[in-house]
């Protein structure tokens, strides 16, 4: 997650720019030109402190939710861990105890 720019407008730009420049990049990397490196995209214009808490949660929660772990501290490639480890007491309680069984995010990995 990352705070908008001032002028909204931009934001679908700069991050089609970041996955092209980091797609090519990564691909020169593995010697695999052309090879799909973003999957999907989407933002949202978080509007309650609930949203945002909700999510964050929802986000450290995902890799369970999927099956790919049975803890999402088991996850290498997010976040979950280091917040455990580094976020203050009181956010990370006020995450954790944001209910996310009512967020609906659609991804390729559902039904």
């Amino acid at each position: 997650m990352a705070p908008a720019p001032e002028n909204a407008l931009t934001l679908e730009t700069f991050i089609r720019q970041t996955h092209s420049k980091s797609a090519v990049e990564l691909n020169k990397l593995d010697n695999t030109p052309g090879r799909k490196v973003w999957h999907n995209y989407w933002d949202t214009c978080i509007t309650h402190e609930t949203s945002y808490l909700a999510r964050i949660h929802y986000v450290h929660m995902n890799p369970v939710k999927h099956g790919l772990v049975r803890n999402a501290e088991e996850y290498p490639f997010c976040s979950y861990k280091w917040f455990l480890e580094k976020a203050e007491d009181e956010f990370r309680k006020r995450v954790m105890n944001q209910p996310i069984d009512r967020i609906e995010i659609e991804d390729d990995f559902d039904g």
